[in-house]
């Protein structure tokens, strides 16, 4: 029968009086969505109700429902226990800990079978238990409370194939991640597609949490899913030098293995996503790797080469000699390669798919695009306002420039006076490297407006790179075009340092921001 109106407000508020009423009904009165009153008690807090486990003549909730304990097994239309309701909401501990407490009067066992464990282990209709639900909305003390209670059992992956443990990674939850580890015996560490918390760890940049599964479970390290990669592939494809660096000190060997889409090496999938950090990191530690090709006979460098990732492609020849300026040239062609060149190797996988970490780790760009569109165009707009001063900025310096022309008569006329000082030559190139790549932004947001989806961002987060470049050029250039004109020596110094210390704390926002 429907659940009366009267009983289920008295389950959300824990009116002892009128639950004895009902005493006998609990089994028959239910929700449409066939919920009991142990369903609403646990979807309301119950716990925090002091009414719910004292009354005036001293009975209680649970004395009331001793009687009925098979309600623990109820299972409503999601086949949800009281238990995964009460998982939840993070209300689970009060109420266990209740049951614990007056194990002698109530116990947790029913005729025919139902044990704490059964109890506990019951998954929903989306394969859920009750440790599940309380990983996924991170209640700490709940997951805590649920390991202990099971130490000994594996929590099996739910329908989508994950498992608690892996549900935490993907929630980036250190805590339930290190609850898990340090209480149970034996984890599960199983994900969608054959990955494993570790491949996780990799994908998410957690490097505490991959700490801690490797000192349990070291033997992950080795563990490929079902596209052959390693957690040592996602790691160099996602560029987390940390990362890399933890996976190889434990195995160097994973360096050289390959998945299965054309054989590719975790420097490989570094290269081809430019993930220059990955790159000397692997390279550093394993310099032999670079001689490993794919099925099409391709190197690192070559591939690095055929999808324009032009920071890995300075750093194999100049690993030892880079040159400062040499850094910008390369991040302008970096820049003006994708106005022009789609990537033409891209590497799939099916998590990453199904997640949204695509290319660079990041949404792809019509998601993002379409998301927010008033917001992106905003950013647009502030960008070509942004982009358009620091040109005009550039050209009217260009021609004006700090010490005039020389207006004698002979060859020099009309010639810059100060063109031998070294101070005016860094004026020159500066305010030429802020034109670049200012023009070079403009460009970028023009490009962007041939709406080719699958390029929009990239050319938006290049063309954020290019001016915050532009923007610490242009600071150069004010401060060598003062420095070359000032005939105070201590003066000048002062704008060299105050000029200096800004142009720090852009460089030190942007690497932050990595924009640079």
């Amino acid at each position: 029968m429907p659940m009366e109106g009267r009983l289920y407000r008295a389950a959300q508020r824990g009116d002892i009086n009128v639950l004895r009423e009902y005493k006998n009904q609990f089994t028959t009165q239910l929700t449409p969505f066939k919920n009991t009153i142990l369903h609403i008690a646990a979807d309301h807090d119950f716990h925090t109700r002091t009414n719910y486990f004292s009354s005036k003549d001293g009975e209680n909730f649970l004395d009331i429902i001793s009687s009925n304990l098979e309600l623990l097994f109820c299972l409503n239309s999601n086949s949800d226990t009281c238990i995964h309701v009460a998982a939840r909401k993070g209300h689970f501990k009060a109420f266990i800990s209740y049951m614990k407490q007056n194990s002698c009067q109530y116990e947790l066992e029913i005729e025919g079978g139902g044990t704490t464990e059964e109890l506990l282990r019951i998954p929903n209709s989306k394969g859920n238990m009750a440790l599940h639900e309380a990983v996924m909305h991170r209640h700490h003390r709940v997951v805590e409370l649920l390991v202990k209670e099971d130490v000994d059992f594996t929590y099996p992956p739910n329908k989508i194939s994950r498992s608690p443990l892996f549900l935490a990674m993907e929630k980036k939850d250190d805590i339930s991640v290190e609850l898990i580890l340090s209480n149970s015996s034996s984890p599960s560490y199983a994900g969608p597609y054959g990955t494993t918390a570790l491949h996780a760890a990799a994908i998410y940049h957690i490097e505490e949490c991959l700490q801690l599964i490797l000192e349990k479970e070291p033997r992950l390290v080795k563990e490929v899913d079902d596209m052959g990669w390693s957690p040592l592939h996602f790691a160099a494809f996602f560029g987390s030098k940390p990362i890399v660096r933890a996976l190889l000190k434990e195995d160097k060997q994973m360096v050289y293995e390959t998945i299965k889409e054309d054989d590719r090496t975790p420097l490989h999938l570094a290269a081809l996503n430019n993930m220059i950090d990955a790159v000397r990191e692997i390279y550093e530690q394993c310099p032999d790797s670079i001689e490993a090709v794919t099925s099409q006979g391709h190197n690192a460098l070559q591939l690095a080469k055929e999808n324009c990732s032009f920071k890995v492609q300075a750093f194999f020849p100049a690993h030892s000699t880079k040159k400062i300026l040499e850094k910008y040239f390369l991040i302008i062609g970096d820049a003006l390669g994708m106005l022009f060149i789609l990537p033409s190797i891209v590497t799939h996988h099916p998590y990453l798919e199904e997640t949204s970490l695509k290319w660079l780790g990041k949404k792809p760009s019509y998601e993002i695009m379409e998301a927010d569109k008033e917001s992106w165009k905003e950013r647009t707009n502030t960008h070509l306002i942004v982009a358009t001063l620091i040109t005009t900025i550039s050209f009217a310096a260009g021609f004006t420039i700090p010490g005039g022309y020389n207006s004698d008569d002979g060859p020099n006329k009309g010639m810059a006076i100060l063109t031998r000082k070294t101070a005016f030559k860094a004026f020159v190139i500066a305010n030429t490297l802020a034109m670049t790549f200012s023009a070079t932004a403009v460009y970028m947001h023009f490009r962007a407006t041939l709406k080719r989806e699958n390029m929009t961002h990239t050319l938006f987060l290049n063309a954020s790179s290019c001016l915050s470049y532009a923007i610490m050029a242009m600071m150069i250039v004010f401060t060598t075009g003062v420095y070359v004109v000032l005939p105070l020596a201590d003066l000048a110094t002062a704008v060299c340092v105050l000029c200096s210390v800004t142009l720090a704390i852009f460089a030190y926002i942007g690497v932050k921001e990595k924009l640079i």
